[in-house]
């Protein structure tokens, strides 16, 4: 049931896709320097008169996904247009086209895995296009929502800020034989790989071998009450993660219903400026992208 839920829902976004303005593939040899050992494509739009120091997305697509795909589910080129900004789209090639948050070399910083090869992929926009290192986000849906919180855990210095939509905390699925649903062998996607707090944090601190002092980017985290696929008991556990990584307590300080809309719940936790949580009535899987209130969570559009 898990495995056909999953293709079905997989199957409905791919079928969602619209012809419209198109990404640029990069050639390897052109953004991946010392080798590309996860073979992952780059693919990026930088819009016309796009000016120096402009902010950087990072939109990262679901299992079974692809830049194309995701280009059109989580379509940013508009806003990039209006807002001025570029958006990579990262491809992922191996197991089911999902990215590969089971496996130490992308667990790690520097290990070689799919982490360090987007973080590549950064360097490239940020040299070609000048892009402000200070402005930089990431966001992504179910397998990309989980790499999402990996990127959040091994390059925390390099983003401004995220929105993890249907994922799961960073080292989740840790260890297990694969990370999609063909292959995935852990019950953490089901609910089952429950931690406290302390717990979470501490694995986020293994990240970066050697440590890390500094700060960790601020993050959205979306959830659906019925995914059929990412169990819902997800967005609580990556709450609790970031908050201790934050400091804050993983009790809202506050609950807004019907926010940004009607079925869907906005929880704040500490000042808001860390974490916030969206969960909303419903059974999709992945929760739709909404493209306003994460650009408005960036600073990259007004919050009115």
């Amino acid at each position: 049931m898990y495995l056909a839920t999953f293709l079905f829902s997989s199957a409905i976004w791919l079928a969602s896709r619209v012809v419209g303005q198109s990404t640029t593939k990069v050639p390897d040899s052109a953004w991946a320097a010392g080798g590309n050992p996860t073979k992952l494509d780059m693919f990026y739009y930088a819009p016309p008169g796009l000016p120096p120091n402009a902010p950087l997305v990072v939109a990262i697509h679901y299992c079974l996904g692809s830049a194309a795909a995701y280009s059109s589910t989580a379509n940013f080129m508009p806003a990039a247009n209006q807002y001025k900004f570029a958006v990579i789209y990262p491809q992922a090639t191996h197991d089911n086209r999902c990215w590969a948050v089971n496996t130490e070399a992308t667990l790690t910083r520097g290990g070689g895995g799919d982490a360090d090869a987007i973080i590549k992929m950064m360097n490239y926009t940020i040299e070609k296009h000048q892009i402000d290192r200070k402005r930089m986000f990431v966001l992504g849906s179910s397998s990309g929502g989980m790499m999402t919180n990996v990127m959040m855990a091994t390059y925390p210095d390099y983003f401004a800020g995220s929105a993890s939509f249907s994922g799961i905390p960073y080292a989740c699925l840790q260890g297990s034989r694969g990370a999609s649903p063909m292959s995935d062998n852990s019950p953490c996607v089901k609910g089952g790989n429950k931690h406290t707090g302390a717990e979470w944090a501490a694995k986020v601190k293994t990240a970066i071998k050697g440590g890390y002092t500094g700060e960790y980017p601020p993050m959205q985290i979306w959830h659906q009450t019925g995914d059929p696929v990412v169990n819902i008991a997800l967005q609580s556990e990556q709450v609790k993660q970031w908050t201790t990584v934050h400091g804050i307590k993983d009790a809202p300080t506050s609950s807004t219903p019907n926010t940004p809309k009607s079925g869907t719940v906005r929880k704040v936790y500490g000042d808001g400026k860390k974490v916030v949580a969206f969960t909303t009535t419903g059974s999709g899987h992945p929760h739709p992208v909404n493209i306003p209130e994460v650009l408005k969570w960036f600073g990259i559009a007004s919050a009115q």
